[in-house]
């Protein structure tokens, strides 16, 4: 069954937001820990980018939706619930109600969930430039989360 093209770009643009919330968390997570800023500052700018991917395969999907097929089903009230989370999370963050260590937990979440919900899976298609941006963003995921476990590790050496 081909896609329902209205939902489609609904869906996309919610992960597009969802991916600059995550930007945002790790921005803030850098003012926080100004000595890892380096660190914090690779993570949000690959979120960006995430975004950017998801708004060109939006363009992608939006110009040849005779190609798409719908997938697994994303719910979009999940994705609001995350991003609400999140900047609530951010909020915390930047009153300093949110120590250390429960941050890198909640980076670490935040990663798995991404892959967890799979969303790269919502459509199907052989188109080479979609299954190519997602590829990146999910492989980039991975290595987010390989990243954060890294720190988190490191935090229980080290406090």
């Amino acid at each position: 069954m081909l896609v329902d093209l209205r939902n489609t770009m609904h869906v996309l643009n919610k992960l597009s937001e969802l991916e600059q919330t995550i930007a945002k968390f790790y921005e803030a997570c850098g003012e926080q820990w100004t000595e890892d800023g380096s660190f914090w500052a690779g993570l949000s700018m690959m979120e960006l980018q995430h975004s950017d991917n998801l708004i060109r395969i939006a363009g992608i999907v939006n110009a040849k939706p005779h190609l798409f097929e719908a997938g697994r089903p994303l719910n979009v009230v999940a994705i609001e619930t995350t991003v609400a989370g999140i900047r609530a999370n951010t909020e915390k963050l930047r009153k300093g109600e949110l120590p250390k260590p429960m941050v890198l937990n909640i980076c670490r979440d935040i990663e798995l969930s991404i892959l967890e919900s799979r969303y790269v899976e919502f459509v199907k298609t052989r188109d080479v430039e979609y299954n190519t941006l997602m590829a990146q963003i999910i492989a980039q995921t991975v290595e987010h989360r390989k990243q954060i476990d890294r720190k988190i590790a490191e935090a229980r050496t080290t406090g």
